[in-house]
């Protein structure tokens, strides 16, 4: 009998056995889990580096995506990869006096135009992915076009971008769980706990720079 629980954390237990096996047989699912995740946690700390990782991520998330047909998810990447260009120099120097840009609330205006855009692309997303045979078109498009307009936000560093995300990894966790990239489908789980994290954190310092204001 073997003792519990430290038996299943060694290399030489079944559920180890089986995670290595998982990660030696998707190398690139194991490298966009990893990559991602130190791109959002940087990200809930305003730390520009995030925005390396995340060209990093779309890297191999592309190949995961193409490999799992969610077409949508794959252009995405592609855009996430000039995003995440702008994004970094934007942070660096997106503020007045071309210094790092700060934390600020969208405006209502704003808002209303992003919904709008979201309502138009959304549907004609889907529709292209329809024809393309992809997994999930419309909610694929769903998703596809909030990350798009989420990942500006944060670039522009509106706090309520970790709203958007909230929402968005929630449908992931079920859709990469549907089409059997259950690492992604884990790694959205944590992608949801960092957004909700990444909220309240750019709350919290976004008052204390009105407070010092």
């Amino acid at each position: 009998m073997h003792p519990l629980p430290f038996y299943y954390f060694t290399l030489s237990s079944p559920p180890m056995q089986a995670l290595t096996t998982y990660f030696q047989n998707n190398p690139y699912e194991f490298w966009g889990f990893i990559t991602t995740l130190i791109c959002v946690w940087l990200n809930t700390r305003e730390n520009v580096w995030g925005w390396f990782f995340a060209i990093v991520a779309a890297g191999f998330s592309i190949k995961v995506f193409y490999d799992a047909r969610l077409l949508g998810d794959l252009g995405l990447q592609i855009v996430f990869i000039a995003i995440s260009i702008y994004g970094g120099y934007e942070w660096l120097y997106g503020g007045k006096a071309q210094d790092p840009i700060a934390i600020s609330l969208i405006t209502k205006q704003l808002t209303i135009i992003l919904l709008i855009i979201f309502l138009v692309c959304a549907p004609m997303l889907g529709w292209l992915l329809q024809s393309l045979k992809g997994v999930l078109p419309y909610l694929n498009a769903i998703t596809t076009s909030l990350s798009l307009l989420a990942q500006w936000m944060m670039a522009r560093k509106y706090l309520e971008n970790w709203l958007v995300w909230i929402f968005v990894n929630l449908l992931n966790v079920g859709v990469y769980y549907y089409t059997a990239n259950y690492l992604y489908s884990f790694l959205y789980f944590i992608l949801l706990g960092l957004a909700i994290w990444g909220y309240y954190a750019w709350r919290r310092e976004y008052q204390k720079k009105l407070a010092g204001n």
